[in-house]
């Protein structure tokens, strides 16, 4: 490959240490062929990915319209289709670059088919291609796939982080603060609490949900479990996800009243809910077991 000095400045925030590794790697022409960016959702992984994908290729902006990136974005099933949607866009020869970047987020959502084919790729490389990979959760990837990797890891940011980020997007001091709460520290998250209106309501709708639920004895709690088996997967993820994030847990008024032991349950077994229907377990089932439990 040949060498190619950074070009712009970076517009993710914070996860400096990620940015000055693949400068170094990109000034000293040492990428890998392969980078697993792993973290829970909401703390910027996909952001993070075309950022990288704009300084490798050289692109001011619009990366989308590059002829040499191609990008799978997070759905609730990556299929055999995307794949060989990818190799055949590959195969191809660069265009404007030598170079030529995928970007697949939520690759633990891929089909075992899916996944066979991508690690043929990631076994055999052909030409200058390099892939960014996004996972919430690692311990689901097969470690064919793992290994073939450069692991980049994502956690949370702190408040001040978040607020400064917050600050140009002109938001009165109290929502800001609720949307850093409403964050759990992630910036992803954050900054689409700030510019999607209609996703600010769901979340806050999420909130209130695990209110009711962790209020509810166990009758009301098989009712509600009902209600949300009846959603999509896609779905009920998002709101288990939410509640494992959800500053409710965290907060003083919920820790007065509350033993520790019994908020480790309620984290525990939403956890384990979350990965169940990761592994397409029955939803009902699911739910019920979380209601009872808790």
């Amino acid at each position: 490959m040949s060498k190619t000095a950074l070009k712009y400045d970076w517009e993710v925030i914070g996860y400096d240490k990620q940015k000055m590794y693949l400068q170094n790697a990109l000034q000293q022409d040492r990428l890998a062929h392969a980078y697993l960016l792993v973290g829970p959702a909401g703390t910027g992984k996909t952001a993070f990915a075309r950022e990288a994908a704009r300084q490798v290729l050289g692109q001011p902006e619009q990366i989308k319209r590059s002829p040499d990136y191609f990008e799978i974005e997070e759905k609730e099933e990556i299929k055999i289709a995307d794949i060989r949607a990818l190799i055949s866009r590959f195969s191809l020869t660069a265009i404007s670059q030598s170079r030529r970047v995928a970007v697949i987020s939520g690759i633990e959502r891929a089909t075992n088919e899916s996944l066979n084919a991508l690690l043929k790729i990631l076994e055999e490389p052909k030409g200058q291609a390099i892939f960014f990979l996004t996972t919430q959760h690692l311990g689901v990837l097969p470690e064919t796939i793992i290994s073939r990797t450069q692991k980049f890891f994502f956690t949370t940011c702190l408040p001040a982080q978040i607020e400064a980020a917050l600050n140009s997007t002109g938001i009165d001091a109290k929502k800001r603060k609720l949307i850093i709460d409403l964050s759990g520290g992630r910036i992803g998250k954050a900054m689409r609490l700030a510019q999607n209106s209609e996703y600010f309501e769901k979340v806050l709708d999420q909130e209130d949900r695990l209110k009711n639920f962790l209020e509810g004895d166990t009758i009301a709690r098989l009712n509600a479990a009902s209600e949300i088996a009846a959603e999509e997967t896609g779905e009920i993820k998002n709101l288990l996800g939410q509640w494992l994030a959800s500053p409710l847990l965290s907060s003083n008024e919920f820790k007065n009243n509350a033993d520790i032991n019994i908020i480790y349950k309620i984290l525990i077994g939403i956890e384990n809910a979350l990965n169940q229907l990761n592994r397409n377990a029955n939803r009902k089932l699911v739910l019920d077991s979380l209601a009872i439990s808790l």
